[in-house]
């Protein structure tokens, strides 16, 4: 484990906060883009809501996290709830696809997957980089307890999902909840690396 916070702390020195910019909110347009899913199969987001009455759109760091894995697993495991609340649930990884698909496969992931090492997404819905907020994670005890739980959620040792040259940044996750009409319900800007929009929030509220 010291080793990993060794690696997610090291940035810390090196990294550039992005320029400050207005956050989406809820009552904004949707950024909308066409993709293609991890799997292959097209992704339109405009699509995508017209058929579904909601969109849970998730913003990861890479597939390697073992905060993203565990918040990906809280996913997996709470996803036939989310789909009877008349939810779709859209995950982005920094990864690349190659490394993604791995990760996804290994772990039967049942939510649609997108691949964005190029940051496209992630600029679009102004998804924070906070060395900041990255280095006082690495100081919670919290935090550092579900990096532990993490790794261990992982079907094969985490590293083996970096791809080569890969380094660990200052992302902060973000949640975003969709309308089939484009809108934005909800947008949560974590506080922390593993901070998200609570799942029961929308569970619960759709009961």
């Amino acid at each position: 484990m010291n080793n990993l916070i060794l690696m997610l702390t090291g940035l810390f020195l090196f990294a550039q906060q992005a320029p400050l910019s207005e956050r989406l909110h809820s009552g904004d347009e949707a950024p909308l883009f066409n993709t293609t899913e991890v799997r292959g199969e097209k992704l339109k987001l405009r699509k995508l809501l017209k058929e579904q009455d909601r969109v849970l759109l998730v913003f990861m760091r890479h597939a390697w996290c073992p905060v993203c894995n565990l918040r990906s697993h809280e996913l997996m495991e709470r996803y036939e709830e989310l789909k009877a609340a008349n939810y779709e649930v859209v995950v982005v990884y920094e990864s690349p696809q190659e490394q993604l698909i791995r990760y996804v496969e290994d772990h039967e992931l049942p939510f649609k997957v997108v691949a964005d090492p190029s940051g496209e997404l992630y600029r679009s819905y102004k998804v924070e980089r906070n060395p900041e907020k990255l280095k006082a994670a690495m100081q919670d005890e919290k935090t550092l307890a579900h990096i532990e739980k993490g790794k261990k959620s992982y079907k094969k040792d985490f590293r083996s999902y970096m791809a080569k040259g890969e380094k660990p940044d200052a992302l902060i996750p973000a949640d975003f909840v969709l309308d089939h009409k484009g809108n934005i319900l909800q947008a949560y800007y974590g506080k922390t690396l593993d901070d998200h929009l609570p799942l029961e929030e929308l569970i619960g509220a759709q009961k």
